[in-house]
Parts: structure tokens; C-alpha cells; sequence
């Protein structure tokens, strides 16, 4: 018990605000590129073969988006014992 810190939330310095922030800014960048992409390919200034790295740029963002929360708590919970996992899923609910 000495090892860990006295707060699950202590273990991410980063703020949750500029955490939020930086996934707000990453997921409107991807969407619109994504959707400035489809429009040029629609009025024929872009090839269609453009769309492709947009739409694998959009899935990035999101699965790094999804994937984020479930290595936080993936992390968090190895270091407690089994009948503390149910508390941290609580805990960091809004």
C-alpha cells in the first residue's frame, strides 16, 4: 500500500478540462477535414482517392477517443484488489 498514491485521480496529471479540450479539438479537426474532403471530392476539385486517409484520419480520433478511458482504467485498476474495481468505475462517473 506504501507504493500507491493516496487518490486513484492522482495517477493522471493531466487536467480534466484540458484532457476534454484536447479530444473536443482533435474530434472537430477530423470531422472537419473529413467533411471539407467530401465536399471538394463532390465539386470535383479533389480525386476521390482523398477520402480514404480522411476517413482513416475520422476512425483514428475516435478510436483513440473510446480507447483512452479504457486504458485509464485499465491501468488504475491493477493496482487494487478486485473489490475496488466496482468503486473506480463509480468514482470517475460524471
Amino acid at each position: 500500500m506504501s507504493g500507491r498514491p493516496a487518490n486513484i485521480h492522482s495517477k493522471f496529471r493531466v487536467g480534466q478540462h484540458t484532457g476534454r479540450a484536447i479530444a473536443a479539438i482533435a474530434a472537430a479537426v477530423a470531422v472537419a477535414g473529413y467533411l471539407l474532403v467530401g465536399v471538394l471530392v463532390t465539386i470535383g476539385a479533389t480525386p476521390t482517392s482523398l477520402k480514404t486517409p480522411a476517413a482513416f484520419a475520422l476512425v483514428l480520433v475516435w478510436s483513440a477517443l473510446v480507447a483512452e478511458p479504457i486504458a485509464r482504467f485499465w491501468i488504475v485498476s491493477r493496482d487494487v484488489p478486485a473489490v475496488r474495481r466496482s468503486d473506480i468505475c463509480q468514482a470517475w462517473t460524471p
